[in-house]
């Protein structure tokens, strides 16, 4: 969806004219051809609009997936599932197009991606995600000269999926990114790095103890170095689940280091 198309969703969401969004902010007629698509605003009118509308733009990104028609097939497709209700040949279909599609954007190729992690066990034709396949991804992620939220969530949502090389490169990229001046009451990029840090910790620790018989000490070095970096995130926004999950982290990184002593 178009920026103006969303602007106009979380409009209407909050049971508001166009006159009272463009009020004091441009005429009315300017916005309604703002939300046609015939007329751009400038960066003070947006941060304007947005305040009246009383958003951040990762409420955009939120209205995109939850409006986004492709999406909503995914996240129904799953609730069927769960409730035992699934339509098998509407799965297929779906995973059909996707499979020819995936080719055409970031987004087409994260959406492959899920419906095979989700259903491959499924249907004999969704086949599991393969490592050529995750070579790709991660090959797309690494090409970014700065990791934003949408990639950040690609990498906690196929972190299981990571080999060892990608993950080391992720968290030594993930390192550098400082964290001191976001701030923590307005900014999505705390909510989601988190997540990134807490999920390629807990698979450094799993790959490190894959062979019981002789731990992976510098995968356990990096997953000792991913806990520091995720203590200082929760320094700057400290949330309970994050901080409960990074003193588990570092019980199970004593526990193993302690078995080779």
């Amino acid at each position: 969806m178009e920026i103006h198309s969303l602007i106009r969703s979380l409009r209407l969401k909050h049971g508001l004219s166009q006159h009272e969004v463009s009020k004091d902010i441009m005429s009315r007629s300017a916005y309604s051809r703002f939300e046609l698509g015939d007329r751009a605003l400038t960066s003070s009118e947006f941060d304007l609009i947005m305040t009246r509308l009383d958003a951040q733009v990762s409420d955009l990104n939120d209205i995109e997936n939850l409006e986004n028609p492709l999406a909503a097939q995914i996240r129904q497709l799953v609730q069927d599932y769960l409730n035992n209700t699934l339509d098998l040949s509407h799965l297929e279909k779906l995973y059909l197009q996707l499979k020819h599609d995936n080719n055409k954007s970031m987004r087409a190729y994260r959406n492959y991606l899920f419906l095979k992690h989700q259903f491959n066990h499924v249907l004999p034709i969704i086949d599991p995600i393969t490592t050529e396949e995750i070579n790709r991804l991660f090959l797309e992620i690494k090409n970014k000269n700065h990791l934003t939220n949408y990639y950040l969530q690609l990498i906690a949502d196929f972190t299981p999926y990571f080999s060892k090389e990608h993950l080391i490169y992720f968290f030594e990229t993930l390192e550098k990114y400082p964290v001191e001046f976001i701030s923590a009451l307005d900014c999505q990029y705390l909510h989601v790095f988190p997540t990134t840090i807490s999920n390629i910790t807990d698979a450094l620790i799993d790959l490190a103890v894959l062979d019981k018989n002789e731990l992976d000490q510098e995968l356990l070095a990096y997953a000792k170095a991913s806990c520091d970096k995720l203590s200082q995130i929760l320094k700057i926004s400290p949330l309970f689940n994050y901080n409960l999950l990074l003193t588990l982290f570092r019980i199970r990184i004593e526990f193993y280091q302690a078995q080779t002593k």
